[in-house]
Order: C-alpha cells, then structure tokens, then sequence
C-alpha cells in the first residue's frame, strides 16, 4: 500500500512539473545555416538532439542532408 501512495505522489509531484518553453536553434556551424523552433519542453528538444549526437541519427528531417555531408559534430544545440 505503501508503495501505491509513493508512486502516486512522485506521479503527482512530476505532473505538476512545469513545462519551461522557448526558442532554440540548431546551428550548422560548417555552413552557418540555422533551424529555429519554438517548443513547450526545451529540456526535451536538448535531450533528443543529445542524443541524437551520440547516435549519429539525425534529429530532423529537414538536417538530414547536411547531417549526412557535414557530420553530426558540425551541429549546436542554442537556447535563445
């Protein structure tokens, strides 16, 4: 029983969480070209370009060419 309290308050406790939005960019620091997205979760839109980096999986579609030429280390994650 006890548990079920525990997990319910720690459910409770993330939900009420709040969610810290923003701008980002992700720069080609090779070609200078720059992706700007507004988001509800900037620590989550950092997580998966992390990620992404150690992957060596491009984040998004629109990258995927430069990605593919440049090499995921040519890329920077911002927060503006």
């Amino acid at each position: 029983m006890e548990n079920k309290q525990n997990r319910k308050e720690l459910i409770a406790e993330y939900k009420a969480k709040p969610e810290s939005g923003g701008v980002f960019a992700i720069k080609n620091t090779y070609s200078g070209k720059v992706f700007l997205d507004g988001v509800l979760n900037l620590e989550g839109s950092e997580n998966r370009f992390r990620f992404s980096v150690k992957t060596d999986l491009c984040p998004l579609h629109q990258l995927k060419d430069d990605w593919n030429r440049y090499g995921k280390d040519s890329f920077e994650f911002q927060v503006l």
